[in-house]
């Protein structure tokens, strides 16, 4: 059974999106509840792999001296690459959801590019696409609008949380 502490508004959200089955988050120190998670289950004398954001960057060394404080005989084994090469399999299940994933994302960029006009803001841009993947059985977990200058579309800015105040100059050029 998924297990999370109270204290992250986000964690049943994270659980339904992830093959992760436990989430710990807060109360009120996400680190002493990992802690407590590693004894409870016996793990504290043993070893404990860390996967980290990604390949090239580490876990703080304000939380690894925390975890080597208060768990003295525990050994801890970065296996971040192992953990990403297992993640290069894919089930059948993940082919489907990517697949699905890949489908809606094409209905989004669809409906941009039949519904964008010059002087729209970003927030009316990310509704046009919000909308179509919506409707055709989507939940939109998070979207990334990038404007570009076409005279520089090298140099965009990229914005997970669209605003109003920028407007999208320009015209709207996809290619496949």
């Amino acid at each position: 059974m998924p297990h999370s502490q109270p204290g992250h508004s986000l964690a049943g959200a994270m659980l339904a999106r992830t093959f992760v089955r436990e989430i710990i988050v807060g109360d009120p120190s996400v680190l002493t509840a990992i802690v407590r998670t590693i004894q409870e289950r016996g793990y504290d004398k043993g070893r404990v792999g860390i996967v980290e954001y990604d390949p090239y960057t580490s876990i703080l060394k304000n939380h690894r001296d925390f975890f080597t404080a208060k768990l003295p005989q525990a050994e801890f084994v970065f296996v971040t690459r192992e953990f990403i090469a297992l993640r290069l399999i894919k089930s059948d299940e993940e082919i489907d959801a990517l697949e699905k994933s890949a489908e809606l994302g094409d209905i989004g960029i669809k409906a941009m590019a039949e519904r964008v006009r010059p002087e729209m803001t970003e927030r009316e841009v990310f509704g046009i696409v919000h909308e179509a993947v919506t409707r055709a059985g989507g939940e939109m977990g998070m979207i990334q609008l990038a404007s570009a200058s076409m005279l520089d579309p090298d140099l965009n800015d990229q914005r997970p949380r669209p605003v109003s105040r920028w407007p999208v100059i320009g015209t709207l050029s996809i290619t496949s």
